[in-house]
């Protein structure tokens, strides 16, 4: 074991680095999994503008009109950006590749699926859950 580990790294070291690798593993995961989020993948070979709207259905009240850009193999993300769970219409459009519209349940509940992931490739998918 010596000999692998090289003269400088202790069992007990290479244990200690394994724990914070996982550790920073796991916190990552955690962060992007927040409630009620929305994420844009582009899997386009070139950057796209992307105009996207969320309404709150009961309330009529907009959460969302925003146009971006999105790099090639990139993604945005909007992270809890509703104050209360419910009926979402998010309506997504790209020139040249078209527009989607779909009505999701947003809730801050994690047994529930809060996030939502949009896929900008031929054409735009929206689906619940990330990408």
């Amino acid at each position: 074991m010596r000999q692998w580990l090289g003269e400088h790294m202790t069992r007990r070291g290479l244990l200690r680095a394994i724990g914070v690798c996982s550790a920073a593993g796991i916190t990552g995961c955690l962060s992007q999994d927040e409630a009620r989020s929305i994420t844009v993948y582009n899997y386009r070979d070139e950057t796209v503008t992307v105009e996207m709207r969320v309404v709150d259905v009961g309330s009529g009240d907009v959460a969302i009109d925003t146009e971006f850009s999105v790099d090639p193999d990139g993604q945005k993300v909007f992270g809890d950006i509703f104050d209360r769970d419910g009926e979402k219409k998010v309506t997504v459009s790209v020139p040249g590749v078209g527009s989607e519209e779909k009505t999701w349940r947003a809730s801050s509940d994690p047994k529930t699926s809060g996030q939502l992931g949009i896929t900008i490739s031929e054409d735009i998918e929206i689906r619940e859950g990330s990408g």
